[in-house]
C-alpha cells in the first residue's frame, strides 16, 4: 500500500511537471506566433504600391496634347532654355510656349503638389508602430511587459491606398489642366505682344503721315488756299497721332514685360521681340462636337470625376472606423510556473461613438465633390461654346475687312487720287481716305490678334490642339498703283514738297517699301502735280460722283457733304439756266 501510494505520488507529480512544460511551450508558441504576426504587421506596412502619376506623366500628357513637354527639375530661381531656342533672334510662340513649361514659377511651384501627394500615398500605406509596455521587478513588483498593436489598420489599409492612390491621379490630371491654361496664357500674351509692336509701327507711320499733312495744310494757309480752321484741324490730328504713338509704346513694354512674366524670365536683360508664325483657321467641326470631345479628354473633368470616386471610397473608409482592436501580448518573469506569457486583444466598444460624425463629413464631401463634376463639366461646356463663337466672329469680321473693306479703300483712294490730279477733287479728300486706309489696317492687326486669341482659347478649352489650316500671318499690303513723275511748277507749296522729298528717278522709291511710305510718296507726287491741267467741270462732277459712290460706303459721314454739293450743283444750274431765259428775254 505504501510503495503503491508513492507511485501515484510519483506519478501525480510527473503528470503536473509535463502539465506545466506543455503550458510553458504553448504561451511560448503563442508568444512567437504574436511576434511574428507583428513582424509580418510591420512589413506589410513598409510595402506600398508604386504610383503610376510623377511628373513624366504630366510630361507625356502635354506632349500628346500640344507637342510640347517639361523641361528637367531645377532649383528655385534658376532658369533653362529648352534646346533649339534662340530668343536673340525673336520669339516665335512655340518657343514661348517651351520656355514657360520650362520657367514659368508659379507653374513649378504647382507641380510640387505631385510630391506632396506622392508623399501622402506612402503614409497612407504605413502601419502604426506597436507599442511596448515594461513594469521592472523592484519591491515585491514582479517583471511585467506588454505589447500592442493596432490590427484595425489591416483590413482599412487597402481602402486608405485606394483612396491616396485616386487622389494622386487627380492631382496629375489637375497639373496637365493648369499646363493648357499656361500654354492659353502664353499664347494670348504673345498675340498681344505681336499685335502691340504692328500696332506701334503703323502709329509711327501715321503719325509722320499726320504731320506731313498738318506741314502740307499750313503751306496752304499761307499761299492763302484754305482756311485757319482747317489748318487747325489737321494739327489738332497730328497732336492726336503723336500721343497715340506714345501710348503704343507704352503698350509695348506691358505687353513685353507681361510675356517675361509668363515665361518666367524676368530678369532677361535683352529686349525680346514676339515674331509671327502663320495665323491659326478656325476648325471646321461645329459646336456640338467640339463640346463632345472637350468632355471625353479634358483633364480638369476627369480630375473631377477622379475626386468622386475618392470621395466614395472615403466614406467606406469612415463607415469602417466605428471601433478600434488592438493585438496584445503580455508576459511576467515570476508566477505559479515560472515565467508566463499569453495573447490578447483590446478592442473599443461603440456604444457611445461610432464615428457618426467622420461619416457625415464623408457623405457630405462626397456630394460637394459630385456637384464640382457638374460645375466642371457645365463650365467647359460653356467655355467651348464660347470661344468656338468668338473664334468665328473674329475670323468673319477680319474676312470682310481682308476682302471688303481694304480692296474698297483701296479703289477709293486710287480713285480720289486721279481726281485730285486732274482737279475735280480736294487733296483733303485724298488725305482723309489715306487716314481711313490707316486704320483699316490698324483694324485688320487687331482682328488678327483677336482670332490668335480666340483659336488658344478654343483649343484650350477642348483641351488639346487642334487640326486647322493655317495661312499667312499679314497679308500683303494694297498696291496704291503707279506714281507720275514730278512736272515743273514755280508753286511754292509744290517746291517745298519736292525739295523735302529724296531724289529718285521712282517715286515709289521714296519710301522703305511701307504701306504708309508709299502714301507720303504719292502726298509728294500728287502735291507736285496738284496744278496740272484741269478738265471741263461735266467730267469733274460725274468723277466726283463715282468717287463718292465707292467712299461713301466707308465713310457715311460724308452723305451730308454730298447733299450740299448736290444741292449747290442744283442750284448752280437753275442759276444758269435763269440767266439763259433773262438773255434770250431781252434779246
Amino acid at each position: 500500500m505504501d510503495g503503491g501510494k508513492g507511485g501515484r505520488t510519483v506519478h501525480g507529480a510527473r503528470r503536473q511537471m509535463q502539465e506545466s512544460t506543455w503550458r510553458r511551450n504553448e504561451h511560448g508558441r503563442f508568444g512567437r506566433l504574436a511576434l511574428v504576426s507583428t513582424f509580418c504587421f510591420g512589413l506589410l506596412g513598409c510595402q506600398t504600391s508604386q504610383p503610376c502619376c510623377h511628373r513624366g506623366h504630366v510630361a507625356a500628357e502635354l506632349d500628346s496634347r500640344v507637342g510640347q513637354t517639361l523641361g528637367p527639375v531645377v532649383c528655385p530661381g534658376e532658369t533653362a532654355i529648352p534646346p533649339g531656342v534662340e530668343l536673340s533672334d525673336g520669339c516665335t510662340e512655340d518657343e514661348a510656349v517651351a520656355v514657360a513649361l520650362w520657367n514659368n514659377a508659379n507653374y513649378q511651384e504647382l507641380l510640387t503638389q505631385l510630391g506632396t501627394s506622392r508623399a501622402q500615398l506612402l503614409d497612407a500605406g504605413l502601419l502604426t508602430d506597436p507599442q511596448f509596455q515594461i513594469f521592472f521587478p523592484l519591491g515585491p513588483k514582479q517583471l511585467e511587459f506588454t505589447t500592442f498593436q493596432v490590427i484595425d489598420a489591416l483590413w482599412l489599409r487597402p481602402i486608405r491606398v485606394r483612396a491616396a492612390e485616386l487622389d494622386l491621379s487627380r492631382v496629375a490630371d489637375q497639373m496637365v489642366q493648369n499646363g493648357l491654361d499656361l500654354i492659353r496664357d502664353v499664347r494670348v500674351a504673345h498675340a498681344l505682344l505681336l499685335f502691340a509692336q504692328r500696332r506701334l509701327e503703323l502709329a509711327i507711320e501715321a503719325e509722320q503721315l499726320r504731320t506731313d499733312i498738318a506741314a502740307l495744310a499750313q503751306k496752304r494757309l499761307d499761299a492763302g488756299d484754305i482756311s485757319e480752321l482747317e489748318v487747325i484741324s489737321s494739327q489738332v490730328d497730328a497732336i492726336g497721332a503723336k500721343a497715340d504713338s506714345g501710348r503704343f509704346r507704352q503698350d509695348v513694354i506691358l505687353a513685353r514685360n507681361r510675356l517675361l512674366n509668363l515665361l518666367g524670365l524676368v530678369f532677361h536683360e535683352d529686349e525680346l521681340v514676339a515674331v509671327g508664325s502663320s495665323l491659326p483657321d478656325v476648325p471646321q467641326q461645329s459646336a456640338s462636337e467640339l463640346v463632345d470631345e472637350a468632355l471625353a479628354v479634358r483633364p480638369d473633368l476627369r480630375a473631377a470625376e477622379i475626386a468622386v470616386e475618392s470621395a466614395s471610397e472615403r466614406t467606406q473608409l469612415a463607415r469602417r472606423q466605428f471601433m478600434n482592436v488592438d493585438a496584445i501580448y503580455d508576459a511576467n518573469g515570476k508566477g505559479a510556473d515560472g515565467f508566463e506569457s499569453g495573447p490578447g486583444l483590446r478592442l473599443t466598444i461603440p456604444i457611445f461613438n461610432r464615428n457618426q460624425g467622420g461619416i457625415a463629413i464623408a457623405d457630405a464631401q462626397l456630394q460637394q465633390a459630385m456637384r464640382q463634376h457638374v460645375t466642371v463639366r457645365d463650365r467647359i461646356v460653356l467655355e467651348v461654346q464660347t470661344s468656338y463663337t468668338q473664334a468665328q466672329q473674329a475670323s468673319e469680321n477680319l474676312k470682310t475687312v481682308q476682302q471688303e473693306i481694304l480692296p474698297t479703300l483701296k479703289s477709293a483712294l486710287g480713285l480720289a487720287r486721279k481726281n485730285y490730279l486732274d482737279g475735280g477733287t480736294s487733296y483733303f479728300l485724298v488725305l482723309q481716305t489715306t487716314g481711313q486706309f490707316l486704320d483699316a489696317r490698324a483694324r485688320e492687326l487687331e482682328l488678327q490678334a483677336a482670332v490668335q486669341r480666340a483659336v488658344a482659347e478654343l483649343e484650350r478649352s477642348v483641351g488639346h490642339q487642334l487640326a486647322t489650316e493655317s495661312k499667312p500671318d499679314a497679308p500683303p499690303e494694297p498696291e496704291l498703283g503707279a506714281i507720275p513723275k514730278m512736272p515743273d511748277t514755280q508753286d511754292s507749296t509744290v517746291n517745298d514738297l519736292h525739295n523735302s522729298a529724296p531724289e529718285t528717278s521712282d517715286p515709289v522709291s521714296v519710301s522703305d517699301g511701307s504701306p504708309t511710305g508709299l502714301i507720303h510718296a504719292e502726298m509728294v507726287s500728287s502735291a507736285v502735280t496738284a496744278h496740272a491741267v484741269r478738265t471741263n467741270s461735266h467730267t469733274k462732277e460725274k468723277r466726283e460722283h463715282a468717287w463718292f459712290e465707292i467712299h461713301m460706303r466707308i465713310d457715311p459721314r460724308l452723305r451730308p457733304w454730298r447733299l450740299r454739293r448736290s444741292r449747290t450743283s442744283e442750284v448752280r444750274k437753275e442759276g444758269t439756266a435763269g440767266k439763259g431765259r433773262e438773255a434770250s428775254t431781252r434779246d
